[in-house]
């Protein structure tokens, strides 16, 4: 289950709501699962099944049938086999004109990611409890999920930046100044 892996992780708190709060800078990551949104998000966010903003237009249902596509150099989705990922319903949206799309089948966007200046977003275009979250890429698209997110408020670094090696950095920094 997502929300049991996510409570696995050091330091996660999950808080379940109905809707979401008006200030969600205080999240490291919303998570949406099949929910309207009604308002913006001002950190990371994945969006999972037909979840989206009031002023989307709600998705057309499919029937996806087998990946055609999938891009192996983001940093989400590298290592990862998707030949046995089977995906029986999913939802066509419009395409982010500023994502990346990571895994399709077809016409259908089935995962895309964007970084936007609140944060980092993902949207998960089904329903990953169908079949994917019992295959060994589902725990490793989280972990590198977790990753791609950037290290958390906390303050500690897992990992030193060496240089000239390429770093994590806080997505919330994505637009700001380091000196």
């Amino acid at each position: 289950d997502l929300l049991q892996t996510l409570q696995a992780w050091e330091g996660a708190h999950i808080t379940q709501m109905a809707r979401l709060p008006n200030d969600t800078t205080n999240y490291d990551l919303v998570i949406a699962i099949d929910t309207l949104l009604d308002a913006k998000v001002s950190t990371n966010l994945l969006l999972i099944g037909q979840s989206r903003f009031t002023d989307q237009a709600k998705p057309d249902f499919v029937e996806p049938g087998d990946v055609t596509f999938w891009q192996s150099h983001h940093a989400v989705s590298q290592g990862l086999a998707w030949t046995n990922l089977t995906i029986k319903r999913a939802f066509k949206f419009t395409p982010w004109p500023d994502g990346d799309v990571l895994l399709s089948a077809g016409e259908t966007n089935l995962i895309e990611a964007r970084s936007t200046q609140s944060g980092r977003q993902i949207r998960i275009a089904f329903d990953p409890g169908s079949d994917w979250n019992k295959q060994t890429s589902f725990a490793q698209f989280l972990g590198n999920l977790r990753l791609w997110l950037g290290p958390q408020r906390i303050g500690r670094i897992d990992q030193p930046c060496l240089v000239g090696t390429i770093c994590p950095i806080d997505a919330r920094w994505h637009s700001g100044r380091l000196e």
